[in-house]
């Protein structure tokens, strides 16, 4: 991103621009999306039909997209941009890689923990590829058989990944575990706490906050507030508290300057966000200041998209 202040430094090096140096964000955004999403369906398309995942191609083509974009600070445009696409598990799978590199240098993590993030993000779905589409793409509600088969992606995806040349067993046991829960609700196992790799607490995070967003053949999609309050209200029972107290600050501080919908149809503007409860920021609207975290019957209902 161009701002004043590298213009400035260009300017005292000597450098000008014009405008055909440049080009505008959207189009980057674009041009990121277009590229993972065409990689990913040809990644996937082979692991579908011959069984066997290129993991050069993930992680030489794919992984440096998505850390470059979690750097660039772009994940609201990419989001937008992702729902405007059909092919829901690569869609998906960007945005949680996404997110989950998000959430690792929120946490501070080294450069190895993000790469490995992104990798296992953008495969920790890879087993629904063997789950029937009739069942992926269920307009009703799923039967107890065909939920228990849903269920199976992840044993699925584990047994892809384990042992493949190219794949480390972190890698492998995220796509095995990121439907674990801190309280051993989750499954395949019902695995509680610290028996759950970090990781794999993180990517659970990210799945389902971009699941929450996202409008399904079974679903419609939550608004943003909606699913930071919910996930932030699991941070103490399904969820890691620290990956969740870190995730929904840090997003919630990401808005500020945006403008929200009220629930009592009010436009305004977050001002700062509360550490210990980002759900509810202070918000100004109109000459009034408000601080949501003190007024229970007032609440964020939408985000005002940017143009």
């Amino acid at each position: 991103m161009i701002t004043e202040q590298v213009l400035r430094k260009l300017y005292a090096l000597g450098v000008e621009l014009h405008e055909e140096d440049v080009e505008p964000h959207s189009h980057t955004i674009d041009r990121v999306v277009e590229h993972a999403m065409s990689e990913m369906k040809d990644i996937f398309h082979f692991a579908r039909e011959d069984g066997q995942l290129v993991v050069d191609d993930i992680r030489t083509r794919v992984v440096p997209m998505i850390r470059q974009t979690a750097e660039a600070g772009m994940l609201y445009q990419l989001l937008n941009k992702l729902q405007l696409e059909d092919d829901v598990t690569c869609r998906h799978s960007i945005a949680v890689a996404m997110v989950g590199v998000l959430i690792g240098q929120w946490l501070r993590l080294d450069d190895e923990q993000l790469a490995l993030l992104a990798t296992a993000g953008l495969l920790h779905d890879v087993g629904k590829l063997h789950v029937p589409a009739e069942i992926l793409n269920k307009p009703g509600k799923l039967t107890a058989e065909e939920f228990a088969e849903m269920k199976r992606h992840t044993l699925y995806g584990y047994e892809m990944l384990r042992g493949q040349e190219g794949i480390d067993e972190p890698i492998a046991l995220v796509a095995l575990r990121h439907h674990e829960r801190m309280d051993g609700s989750g499954y395949p196992y019902g695995l509680q706490g610290e028996l759950i790799d970090l990781p794999s607490r993180i990517i659970a995070v990210a799945d389902v906050f971009h699941a929450m967003l996202s409008k399904r053949v079974y679903k419609n999609e939550l608004p943003f507030y909606q699913v930071i309050k919910e996930i932030g209200q699991s941070a103490f029972d399904q969820f890691d508290a620290r990956v969740v107290t870190v995730f929904s600050r840090k997003m919630m501080e990401t808005m500020i300057g945006s403008q929200v919908i009220l629930s009592d149809g009010r436009i305004g503007t977050v001002l700062s966000v509360h550490p210990h409860d980002p759900a509810n920021p202070l918000v100004r609207t109109g000459e009034q200041f408000i601080d949501l975290s003190s007024v229970q019957e007032l609440n964020i209902v939408h985000f005002v998209p940017t143009p």
